[in-house]
């Protein structure tokens, strides 16, 4: 017996049995129990197949029902300046680097764990944090270049509680404006996508480096990639929930008139 799903659609269930080879005694017993157990095995399968498919929970995406929104924030970002640092170097740049200095600290690595807030102040309301790492990946040319990928996880002070939002991209941190990738979310924004426009709001060199991050991100979630409105909201269907057990207890059933 073969059980195959495609595109989470259609289950083909195929029996092969070689008949010719058993005893007639044997062949009897198979080929009645065949007819009384695999068949409603397959209502069974076609009932679960049937429900999942026409789940009211899961109603086709469209435009209208997809969501979009504005988040801006501010990241507080305080590097290696002990003992109020968010962000520490644990892998130091390359020295030297291909024989001669290394004035963009290529190869360096940074953890974060940095607050952000509602507003500039590191005092304002805060919104929840921001984890990740940076890494210093411009070997040639002049400033700052980094690797930049975290995730925010928002608290109870932001409107998306307990959901978070992750961010890939490359900041160069000199120019005036930069954007990285939303590539994803949990919750309330499962499935995000979208960018983020990045502006330095104040840089301090001394001690490391402290550094205010004003992050825009532009956003549109709620649907996968199938096209299925996705919603943390949702709950369970009495009626899936019905069909399910039903087809759960004729399988029972017929099984145990087959014995």
């Amino acid at each position: 017996m073969t059980l195959s799903r495609v595109d989470g659609h259609a289950i083909q269930v195929v029996v092969a049995i070689e008949l010719r080879t058993l005893p007639s005694m044997e062949r009897a017993m198979v080929t009645g129990f065949s007819k009384s157990f695999f068949l409603p095995l397959c209502v069974a399968l076609l009932c679960r197949c049937v429900a999942a498919e026409f789940d009211p929970r899961l109603p086709a995406c469209t435009p209208s029902s997809q969501h979009s929104t504005v988040l801006n924030y501010f990241m507080h970002d305080d590097l290696d300046s002990r003992p109020v640092a968010t962000a520490i170097t644990v892998v130091p740049g390359v020295s030297p680097l291909n024989g001669g200095v290394n004035p963009n600290a290529f190869g360096a690595i940074a953890i974060f764990d940095d607050s952000i807030t509602e507003g500039p102040s590191v005092s304002s309301k805060e919104l929840g944090r921001a984890r990740g790492f940076y890494m210093f990946d411009l070997m040639l040319g002049s400033g700052v270049g980094l690797e930049f990928q975290y995730t925010v996880a928002f608290g109870n002070g932001s409107a998306f509680p307990g959901s978070t939002l992750s961010y890939k991209g490359y900041d160069k941190i000199d120019d005036v404006v930069r954007e990285i990738s939303v590539v994803g979310g949990t919750g309330e924004l499962r499935m995000a996508r979208g960018w983020a426009v990045i502006y330095t709001q104040s840089l301090n060199t001394t001690n490391g480096g402290a550094a205010i991050l004003n992050v825009t991100s532009y956003l549109y979630y709620g649907c996968d990639a199938q096209g299925t409105l996705v919603s943390s909201s949702t709950k369970t269907s009495p009626l899936l929930g019905i069909v399910s057990l039903l087809a759960t207890l004729s399988s029972m059933i017929f099984l145990q008139a087959a014995v």
